[in-house]
């Protein structure tokens, strides 16, 4: 249990993921500091990026920005392209 000195209350600290590979739907992702940064080809053999659709098209690096549930969310999905 954390104090928050703002709001004058206890909260849970959130339980972030440690860093290292994870494996998520088949893949192996690697995870720093609570986000997704990088994952490996489903072979194994390189490695690739996470991407999602851009509003106007085109594709936005989501690297860094993902905790690890909500890319499993977005790949149940099918909105996470890996380049």
């Amino acid at each position: 249990m954390v104090f928050n000195r703002t709001a004058g209350y206890l909260r849970k600290e959130k339980k972030m993921n440690k860093d290292g590979w994870y494996k998520v739907y088949g893949r192996k992702v690697y995870v720093e500091n609570g986000r997704v940064c990088r994952a490996l080809t489903l072979d194994g053999q390189s490695t690739v990026y996470p991407y999602v659709g851009g509003k106007y098209g085109g594709l936005n690096n989501i690297s860094g920005y993902l905790t690890v549930s909500a890319l499993r969310s977005r790949m149940a999905r099918g909105t996470v392209y890996w380049f």
